[in-house]
């Protein structure tokens, strides 16, 4: 026999598990991505299933209550910008 050329037991690939590889073949990162986009997707399904949505009616009476405060708030700051404006150009006559 020659040396070395009769090992005790048959080499075993599988790589060093010492400096992080263990021997498998690495997905393409591409394929990574999509699996964690496709488990992102699953997990807002399940999320918006938790979610409490308004009625038809509650939803047109928030509108309302949005559009009124618009409303009163323009009316509200052109009122207070008609005073300072009439004010200032009273001070600088």
């Amino acid at each position: 026999m020659t040396a070395g050329s009769s090992p005790a037991a048959p080499a075993k690939f599988g790589g060093d598990k010492r400096n992080g590889f263990s021997g498998r073949t690495f997905p393409d990162p591409r394929v990574k991505t999509m699996n964690k986009f496709g488990k992102f997707i699953s997990e807002v399904k399940l999320e918006l299933k938790k979610v409490s949505w308004s009625t038809r009616r509650e939803l047109i009476n928030s509108t309302i209550v949005v559009i009124s405060s618009v409303i009163v708030l323009t009316v509200f700051i052109s009122i207070c910008d008609l005073i300072w404006s009439t004010t200032i150009n009273f001070i600088l006559r």
